[in-house]
């Protein structure tokens, strides 16, 4: 297995431009398909382990001595918190927060209503949007609204079953509208004032920048084709940046740093 793949989670002081007294906080030895850090305050932080799934779903989410398919909550220089879950047939809390995650390649903690959000990426179809909560199941592998990528079906579960045994995605987009999900943001006074409210995110398969509105259930493509969208930040001035991935196929869109603002006439 590559090294280059494994997961490691490190802090640094940033001075005159370079990194100064690096410190690893977390390293797992296990193939990770994706992680994002969301900070929850000044001393708590959240990180996702992606564990992808191809071509058959691994049963490594449902495993709490297996890191991948989780979502972490550390504290800032590494150790767990006391008031982190303390799931069955453990005596103390876990650096795991939640489980049963696929591949949650955005993390939003917005502190206006205190909760954290994650877009996941399904198998073929079933990407997900969901509300994270303390000590949850979001059920990967055991059921998922995608299929593999033979077509086959990820299990046997019903929705039914899977609503009484995990926690299920408030929103999931079908085969028909397949997102491959990567970084999320919900805006504030921000100066496209239509989407304040609403979280956007890129879609890294159809390279779309996707605004998502949870109060009406509406998604819409807000810039198509602008690449493989990796990040998305809101700055100071209402503005925003958007960071395009170098695999982007676009020779214009490869490897760029984008500004959004409003047009004017």
């Amino acid at each position: 297995m590559n090294k280059d793949y494994h997961l490691s989670v490190v802090r640094f002081r940033l001075k005159e431009n370079s990194a100064q007294d690096v410190e690893i906080i977390f390293k797992s030895d296990q193939f990770a398909i994706g992680s994002r850090i969301a900070w929850q305050d000044n001393a708590h932080f959240f990180f996702s382990f992606g564990a992808g799934g191809a071509p058959e779903p691994d049963p490594g989410p449902q495993d709490l001595n297996d890191p991948r398919g989780k979502i972490f909550r550390l504290m800032d220089d590494g150790s767990i918190p006391e008031d982190n879950p303390v799931f069955p047939d453990m005596n103390e809390p876990s650096g795991i927060w939640t489980y049963g995650h696929r591949d949650p390649q955005g993390l939003f903690y917005d502190t206006d209503n205190t909760t954290l959000y994650s877009n996941e990426h399904g198998p073929l179809g079933g990407d997900e949007f969901n509300i994270i909560t303390k000590g949850g199941n979001y059920g990967w592998p055991l059921f998922s609204y995608g299929v593999n990528y033979d077509l086959s079906r990820v299990s046997d579960m019903t929705e039914e079953e899977a609503a009484k045994n995990t926690i299920l995605p408030i929103k999931h987009w079908t085969p028909d509208f397949r997102l491959a999900p990567s970084c999320l943001i919900r805006l504030k006074n921000s100066n496209f004032e239509p989407w304040n409210g609403s979280f956007l995110m890129g879609a890294l398969t159809y390279q779309h920048l996707v605004l998502y509105n949870l109060d009406t259930d509406e998604t819409e493509i807000v810039l198509p084709k602008a690449g493989r969208v990796c990040d998305i930040a809101q700055l100071p001035s209402g503005n925003l940046v958007i960071l395009i991935d170098q695999q982007s196929p676009s020779l214009f869109s490869k490897g760029r740093l984008v500004k959004l603002t409003l047009k004017t006439n």
